[in-house]
């Protein structure tokens, strides 16, 4: 059976913004996912966990998927991915039982700093040849396209 194609579609996907975010997204990250998979055996979730504990210091596991922008789900599976390798540690909320806090270990911030390091220098090629205005308007752009879509970043 033969699908039938439209001559005039109403929507084409090359020129359909959110599947052109995706599409770049996805290109974006797999070198920044090669990099932290091969020389660090973490994920892109675990990276993002350690980042936002470099800048915010303890958090609880709340406090992180609201920061990351990340599923409580995917936290709780890189914050225990990232107790197993020694990263990060939990203590418990003397407050509340039920709720622990995480923070870096030493280990977990040299790691944090020497992938950092490593992720600015890619950042830096990737935007090489924009000036400063576009990478203003570019980030403006991005704010922009989050609160018109109704998310929570920066």
């Amino acid at each position: 059976m033969r699908c039938p194609v439209m001559d005039n579609p109403p929507l084409k996907l090359a020129e359909f913004l959110p599947d052109r975010l995706l599409v770049l997204a996805e290109v974006v990250a797999q070198p920044l996912a090669r990099l932290c998979s091969e020389q660090y055996g973490l994920t892109i979730a675990e990276w993002r966990i350690l980042a936002v504990l470099n800048e915010s210091g303890q958090l609880t596991s709340a406090a992180i998927s609201h920061a990351a922008s990340m599923h409580k789900v995917k936290v709780s599976r890189a914050i225990a991915g990232l107790e197993g390798k020694g990263l990060i540690e939990r203590t418990a909320n003397r407050e509340d039982m039920r709720e622990t806090f995480v923070a870096l270990t030493d280990k977990g911030l040299e790691i944090y700093r020497e992938v950092a390091s490593q992720a600015q220098e890619f950042s830096l090629k990737l935007t090489a040849r924009l000036s400063k205005s576009d990478m203003n308007a570019l980030w403006r752009i991005i704010d922009v396209l989050n609160e018109s879509a109704g998310g929570d970043i920066g």
